[in-house]
């Protein structure tokens, strides 16, 4: 092999490795659908503690929620306030052909801070954020570490990943999510068939 050959080699293999490790693709796989992932971390019993004020807050400044960590190489600063245009007013939700009262307190909405443009939407259960955060740099995904790693005893409680690092067949997520967004509006909520990267 001479030089020009080597050239020739080194360029291509600088090419793929260029093309492979663009967007969050960094092989840390989750599942079949989700490529890569980072392991979160945060205090759930402060951010719990922060949600049940917010929940009985009198005041306007204590209705938000603030939410800081660090993930896929920048800082989240999320600082979010109770929805409560997402459920209808007179939401009934039937289970078993049971009506019972469903708390709705624990969903949110908001940005980064100081990054306009910027979108969090999810829920606070148990102390941990799920829900998903569109940033200029595209939009990652955080859910709870044991809907994945059950059986594996890992040093974070949730996971976060981005929609580049999502299997692109996994397309009835997508259509799932469309028609239980279109049913929140409703007054009855009914069973939908569930898939693992529904995010609600």
């Amino acid at each position: 092999m001479d030089l020009a050959d080597m050239l020739v080699v080194k360029f291509f293999c600088f090419v793929y490795l260029i093309n492979y490790t663009q967007g969050y693709h960094y092989g840390n796989p989750l599942n079949k659908y989700v490529r890569h992932y980072e392991g979160l971390s945060y205090n759930t019993y402060e951010l719990q503690d922060k949600h049940l004020r917010a929940k009985r807050a009198l005041h306007h400044q204590d209705t938000f929620l603030h939410l800081d960590f660090h993930a896929h190489g920048r800082h989240f600063n999320l600082r979010m306030k109770r929805d409560t245009s997402l459920f209808a007013e007179d939401l009934k939700v039937d289970m078993g052909g049971q009506e019972v009262n469903y708390d709705t307190s624990h969903i949110y909405t908001g940005e980064i801070y100081g990054e306009k443009g910027t979108l969090s939407h999810g829920s606070v259960v148990d102390g941990k954020f799920e829900g998903f955060i569109q940033t200029y740099q595209g939009t990652f995904y955080v859910e709870p570490a044991e809907r994945y790693l059950k059986d594996r005893d890992v040093p974070f409680h949730s996971v976060i990943y981005h929609e580049d690092d999502i299997s692109k067949y996994c397309s009835m997520c997508v259509y799932w999510s469309i028609q239980l967004l279109s049913l929140l509006k409703t007054q009855t909520l009914f069973d939908v068939p569930s898939c693992h990267l529904l995010i609600v």
